[in-house]
């Protein structure tokens, strides 16, 4: 029965405004209370896939003095296995605050920062991070609506503005083959290599 929920709920994923905080909201408090047929994706942490996927081409890059931004955290883990490594400047952001007070309580010892914040309107300074990571949040916001390409694309600027000269934006999602490298045109991003955008002298 558990496995026909779940194929129901891959079969109504178009449905889904995943764009939405009241989504998000009622999607991490089922999860909180061990309701898990809802959950189309990787598993109840991951999107698409986990940490050991992507390992390789973060840790390519990554240095531990990196300060990193983690976009649309959710209740991932990436964050965590990053610390465990030596990577553990880092923040995380989601638009749901129920999710970054789960991640705040499950965060233990380790020293990190999780907050509520919009990705279309990053609170940070100017060139204050030597790395930016997606996975999946622009794919939630990319909708068949014009304003949410809008919302994409004040996105895509305000994490061009928040990376260091040289700074390197890994963008892991499904939106990139098919509509992403048009965003980027638009937003005038200055590489592209091997799947992580690499932010040049000549942005602004």
């Amino acid at each position: 029965m558990e496995n026909e929920s779940n194929q129901i709920q891959m079969e109504d994923l178009s449905k889904i405004d995943f764009s939405s905080s009241s989504y998000w909201e009622h999607y991490y408090k089922r999860l909180q209370a061990g309701d898990k047929t809802h959950v189309p994706t990787y598993s109840e942490t991951e999107w698409y896939f986990g940490f050991e996927e992507i390992k390789p081409h973060l840790l390519n890059t990554l240095k531990p003095e990196h300060r990193i931004l983690i976009l649309g955290c959710g209740n991932s883990e990436l964050s965590f296995k990053l610390y465990d490594l030596g990577y553990k400047n880092s923040i995380s952001i989601d638009i749901e605050p129920v999710v970054i007070s789960l991640m705040n309580e499950q965060k233990g010892s380790r020293d990190l920062s999780f907050k509520t914040m919009d990705v279309s309107k990053l609170e940070f300074p100017d060139e204050h991070f030597d790395v930016v990571i997606d996975k999946a949040c622009l794919d939630a916001i990319l909708t068949e609506s014009d304003k949410k390409f809008q919302t994409a694309l004040d996105s895509l600027n305000h994490i061009k503005r928040v990376l260091k000269k040289g700074g390197v934006f890994f963008w892991f999602g499904a939106a990139v083959p098919e509509m992403g490298l048009s965003f980027l045109k638009e937003t005038k991003w200055s590489s592209l290599m091997h799947g992580k955008l690499v932010l040049g002298e000549d942005h602004g």
